[in-house]
Formats: C-alpha cells, structure tokens, sequence
C-alpha cells in the first residue's frame, strides 16, 4: 500500500472530493468489510453501551429516505440495533432545526425491542455543536423519565475517529482502514511534527521562513476582510440566507491556508456552495493561489476565463481536483502593495462568481459561484 502513496503523507484516497456523501460511503463501505473497524466504530457511536453483532453491508443504507421529509445520512438496520448517524464533515454545516426530533420520532416508531441509537459525527468545532448536543441531551431525558420510549444518543467527532485509526495499541485492521485514518490526519488529526521538522523549527532559517509564510498570511487575512465589505454590499436585500455570500477561512488542514467565497449560509441540505478560493497549500509550493472545482467549471466557463483574466499564472490541478491559479510573483515585486494588487485581480473575477450563481437561479436574471481548495 505505501508504494500506491505519492509521499508518507498522502493516502490512496487522497483524490477523493471533501463531500459529505462521500465520506459517508467510504465510512460505511469499509465498515463492513473489516470487522475489527467495524466494532471501533460501533462503539463510539453507540457509547460502547449496545451489543450488536456483525453488521452486513445489506444493512447500513446511505442517504435513506425515513419519510417524506426527512433523509438520514446512514441507517443501520440489524436484529439487535436501529441506529441513525447523521455526518458532518465541514465546521460550518448548517443543520435542519427539527431534524434530530425527526429522526427521533423515526426510532420511536419501531415497535421492536431492540437498541435504539441517535448518534451525530462532526468535526469538533462545528458551528451548531452546542445546541444539537442539548437536543440529544433532551431525547435521552424524555426516555429516562419514562415519558417516552428511550434511546440512546451520542455526539463522536471525526477527531475521536482519526486518533482511533491511528492509535498504536488497536488491533490490526485492513490496510483500506489505516489510508482512511491517512486521509483524515491532515484536517482531523493530532498535530505532529516529523524529525526533519523538528531539525528546520530549531534551525537558523526558521524564523526567516516563519516571517515570510506569515506575511502572505496576512494578505489573505486582508483579502478576507475586503471580500466580507464586498459582500455585505451584495446582500442588501437579499432576505433568503441560502442566497447571500459570506467568506469562510479554512483553518483546519496542516498545509493550507486561506478562505472560501460561499454561497447559502443555511441552504437546505446543510451544504452551502463553495464558489472559490484563496491562499496557499502544499501543491503550489506555498505560493498564494486561486481554485475552483473544475467539475463545476465546465457548467460554468465564465470563472475561469475570469480568472486567466486577471493575470494569474502558472495553472495547476490540486489532487483533489481543483483547477488553480498561481499568483505571479511579479504582484509581490511591484511598487503597489500586494494586497492591493492582488484585490485589483480578485474583484472582478468575485463579480464574475456573482453573477455566475445567480444565473443558475434565475436563468431570466443574472446572479454567485462554486470552489474548494
């Protein structure tokens, strides 16, 4: 398996897209095909208070209708266990206000007497942590007190899953499981450092390389603040939240840095549209840069076109499928403030990302836009 990797630190699944759907369907594919995972994962969803024998992989269903108006993101249907999982992958997942009393409602129904467990994997810091736990807090009450039937909730972070993976003293599991806890490392995993980092932080170019990363940092940091005005300008009078734009910094991954343009703060689905982005990462070699999904850009060729237009070089496709633009190092070198510079390049390709969107929407009018990292 190590010779399918680019690098130690790149795992098999690398080229898979940072999309809720399919991380669910990977999660339960290789639920059910190591069985030693599988139990890990069990456990931490059910609080290690249900035994369940082997799940089949007939039994856990993505993305399962339960009525009309509720979906949930993985079923497991068993003899000894009915459990609902709802996954989040982003921080910024918005959440339907009655959908953990839905799926509530949905367990109550079974008549049978088997466990029934509610369970929500997030990443640590998702926005809507706090209240979804007091929601789940109230449903395990209203069993306790005999008021209505019981189950079990539980709230088990992507984190908990990653150090799982990773941990020295579990028992071996299929070499799939351990590409899996690879791919999770950089954005869910306990911050290390290797020997040769360690050797470069306690050397004397340090500082230097510090100072020089922290500055282009700053420029994103300004970049973030002028889209923000910018923005707050485009929603005036835009009163459905799922069609105003908000900026978000990604601050999460070990090597990158920089900020999403977005689209619906609470569409739907929970998935606002990630139109573009900017800032550094590894597959540039640091160098501040533009994205956007090249999926998406063959629906809509204006953005790119936009962003060739706004003199960015070098064109590179990130691993995970993003079509990216590398600033020139000409802007840095220029009389003119970089930030400046840079902000002359960004505006019109953000309006290009306004209008883009809003067509979508309205094909008869004319409205934003959609990137990752």
């Amino acid at each position: 398996m190590a010779e399918i990797r680019e690098n130690g630190k790149h795992s098999v699944f690398t080229k898979l897209r940072f999309d809720e759907v399919l991380y669910t369907q990977l999660l339960c594919n290789l639920i059910t095909r190591c069985d030693s995972f599988q139990r890990m994962i069990l456990e931490l969803l059910t609080d290690d208070c249900c035994n369940s024998n082997n799940v089949a992989s007939s039994q856990i269903v993505t993305e399962k209708w339960l009525n009309a108006h509720a979906r949930a993101d993985i079923v497991i249907d068993s003899k000894d266990l009915l459990m609902i999982v709802e996954v989040k992958l982003s921080e910024f997942c918005d959440r339907t206000e009655d959908q953990v009393w839905k799926y509530a409602d949905y367990l109550r129904s079974d008549p049978s007497k088997r466990n029934k467990v509610l369970a929500y994997l997030i990443p640590s810091r998702w926005i809507h942590r706090t209240q979804t736990e007091k929601d789940l807090e109230a449903i395990m009450k209203e069993g306790a007190t005999g008021q209505r039937a019981a189950i079990k909730t539980c709230m088990v972070t992507w984190e908990q899953v990653c150090l799982k993976i990773q941990s020295p003293f579990r028992q071996p599991c299929d070499p799939l499981v351990q590409e899996f806890g690879v791919l999770l490392k950089p954005r869910f995993g306990s911050v290390s450092f290797t020997d040769e980092e360690i050797k470069f932080m306690y050397g004397k170019d340090f500082l230097e390389a510090f100072s020089r990363v922290r500055k282009v940092e700053k420029i994103v940091d300004e970049l973030k603040v002028r889209c923000e005005t910018k923005f707050r300008e485009k929603n005036k009078g835009v009163a459905a939240k799922e069609n105003q734009f908000e900026v978000w910094r990604e601050n999460s991954l070990e090597d990158t840095y920089g900020i999403y343009f977005v689209k619906g703060k609470d569409v739907p689905d929970g998935a606002a549209k990630e139109l573009l982005w900017i800032g550094i990462r590894d597959v540039t070699a640091g160098r501040l840069s533009f994205g956007i999904e090249t999926a998406w850009e063959t629906k809509t060729t204006g953005l790119l076109v936009a962003l060739d237009a706004s003199h960015a070089i070098r064109p590179e496709l990130s691993p995970d499928g993003y079509a990216l633009r590398v600033v020139s190092e000409e802007v840095f070198s220029d009389r003119i403030l970089p930030a400046d510079a840079i902000w002359k390049m960004i505006e019109p390709v953000l309006e290009t990302v306004v209008n883009i969107s809003r067509r979508e929407e309205h094909p008869c009018e004319a409205y934003p836009s959609q990137v990752q990292h």
